[in-house]
């Protein structure tokens, strides 16, 4: 186990962040050097160990909770360090308690199998400099943009390393390859929206318009397809959602994007795929993503989720109180429709 989890992962030693995998059972598959630091346990004991067992305080049963839905619909999960700020108990050289942020990625495995890449951002800095600032808005707002610019960064450099990863794969595992890319693809638009978050105004929503279009403009000359013939149709009306939420949006968007991308025109036809985002009545809001492409599979059911990506989507849809729906003939083209309530 010690060997294969090194080998398999071993890029995600570069980070310079605490790294762990785990699988579905809450068995550690990976641990770095990192990780090794902060907690004083060794990669060797480490590996495939029960997390719950090295760390009790994933026996609490909210964890195993909050990660089902990321081993069953690829959803990604944030602990917060408001909440839970030392998930991985270390100290630092003064022999205070270290601050962490959390983020959990979908990751896949040998055979497609699903694991969870925790990704522990040490914060301490920053939220000790808040307590300080407790008086002043401005330095906070400057602080906060900081933070969400530390995790921006490091959400590009686990990009980038699973970039790498697809590279070599297409060299020997053809099938493995287009997984990461679609997995670097969703990281991608986790790391967009704290782009936006960095550079905008501090605030707990962000302008939906801005972030899916540009959103889905990087999808469209990304390498995910040869997009020479298909034309693009934006229509995006100016609307703001809470971040949280955005996530969920965003990611649904990379989820329909890239299979319309990848499956409504083989053989590199020409054709058109569109985006339409508006409010049909003061309460609610509507995203479309429809194309004029080959339509969908005969056996296509849109309720009991027969695809991973359909699982995704509705469980995506779920997170965000919202109800989604496919339209289109099976034969010419296909337009997959969210309603969703707006932010109270």
């Amino acid at each position: 186990m010690t060997g294969e989890g090194d080998n398999q992962f071993q890029l995600f030693d570069a980070l310079p962040e605490a790294i762990l995998i785990l699988d579905r059972r809450f068995q550690i598959r990976f641990w770095n050097h990192i990780m090794e630091q902060w907690t004083d346990i060794s990669r060797i004991d480490a590996l495939g160990r029960d997390l719950r067992i090295l760390l009790p305080c994933f026996k609490n049963p909210v964890y195993a909770s909050r990660l089902e839905p990321l081993f069953s619909d690829g959803v990604p999960v944030i602990f917060s360090s408001q909440f839970h700020p030392h998930l991985f108990p270390s100290r630092l050289v003064n022999g205070t308690w270290r601050t962490e942020q959390t983020i959990v990625s979908p990751l896949s495995g040998k055979d497609e199998e699903p694991l969870a890449l925790f990704t522990v951002i040490d914060v301490t800095p920053h939220t000790e400099t808040l307590k300080k600032l407790d008086g002043s808005i401005k330095e906070k707002e400057l602080l906060i943009r900081e933070v969400h610019h530390r995790v921006k960064n490091n959400l590009n450099l686990v990009s980038s390393l699973i970039g790498l990863h697809a590279e070599n794969l297409k060299k020997t595992e053809r099938k493995l390859a287009p997984i990461l890319d679609e997995l670097r693809a969703k990281i991608d638009s986790l790391s967009l929206l704290y782009t936006k978050l960095y550079k905008g105004k501090v605030t707990s929503s962000i302008d939906l318009k801005e972030y899916l279009e540009e959103l889905i403009e990087n999808l469209f000359q990304s390498t995910l397809s040869n997009t020479s013939q298909i034309s693009l149709h934006l229509s995006l009306a100016p609307l703001t959602i809470k971040t949280d939420r955005a996530i969920a949006l965003g990611l649904i968007a990379v989820e329909l994007f890239t299979n319309a991308l990848k499956h409504a025109f083989p053989d590199g036809e020409k054709g058109n795929i569109g985006v339409q985002l508006l409010s049909p009545s003061e309460h609610e809001i509507e995203l479309s993503v429809y194309d004029d492409g080959q339509g969908l599979p005969r056996d296509f059911e849109v309720q009991n989720g027969n695809t991973f990506g359909v699982v995704v989507i509705n469980g995506l849809a779920k997170q965000i109180g919202g109800n989604c729906w496919w339209e289109g003939n099976k034969e010419r083209g296909t337009r997959f429709r969210l309603l969703f309530p707006g932010d109270p």
